[in-house]
């Protein structure tokens, strides 16, 4: 099911290496808090979407992530419109509008392995503080994967609430929604447990170093 999330390339943008893909990702993401014009980020918001088809992914999926955070793209709205101004109510909509797609380009032209190797190699300085890379990497990578499958979730339970003539009861889409996510939680808990790929944080995603620690064991 995570696997979906991932369309097939090549395209240029599968080309790109995963690094400097989330380092134009964080770029963008500091840029469009520093830039106070909503016209310029509606620019790099186009400019993202255009990016889709070179992609390969579904340009439906921009409307798709777009209709999926409507309410509480209008509660922000309303909030900051009510407390600031309609324009600081504009520029708050287009960033998160812009930084949504952006991340969702990279998750779509991005395998997870590669990915995790990123997360892992920008966490590795920090392993002499007692911290665990891997296991960082790895739950950091899987939040990013998980959010399209919670959208997805929604989408079937609003679905099947509508067919049923349930309307928009907030409680019958919670339940649902909620158990269908801690299945999937226990499933993929399940997977990784069974085949063992956080037992050993120090070389996990790196598949280099366990060989050359399996032909030093040999030789000796």
């Amino acid at each position: 099911m995570i696997g979906t999330l991932h369309v097939p390339g090549p395209s240029p943008v599968h080309a790109v290496p995963a690094g400097y893909k989330l380092l134009v990702l964080c770029g963008l993401g500091t840029a469009s808090f520093v830039i106070a014009d909503p016209a310029v980020i509606a620019a790099g918001a186009a400019v993202v979407i255009m990016l889709y088809p070179l992609g390969r992914v579904p340009l439906h999926q921009v409307w798709v992530q777009a209709r999926d955070l409507a309410p509480l793209l209008v509660l922000m709205a309303v909030t900051q419109a009510w407390f600031d101004s309609p324009l600081a109510a504009a520029l708050t909509v287009t960033r998160v509008l812009t930084l949504v797609w952006a991340a969702g380009l990279v998750t779509a032209t991005t395998g997870f392995s590669a990915m995790m190797a990123v997360l892992q190699r920008i966490l590795a300085p920090l392993r002499r503080f007692g911290v665990r890379p891997a296991r960082i990497a790895f739950a950091l990578t899987m939040t990013v994967r998980f959010v399209p499958l919670l959208q997805e979730m929604i989408q079937e339970t609003r679905a099947a609430q509508a067919a049923r003539g349930m309307g928009r009861n907030p409680l019958a889409l919670a339940i649902p929604v909620t158990i269908r996510a801690l299945r999937l939680a226990e499933g993929v808990a399940e997977a990784v447990e069974a085949r063992g790929a956080l037992t050993d944080d120090d070389d996990f995603g790196i598949p280099e170093r366990r060989h050359k620690e399996k032909a030093s064991d040999t030789d000796a």
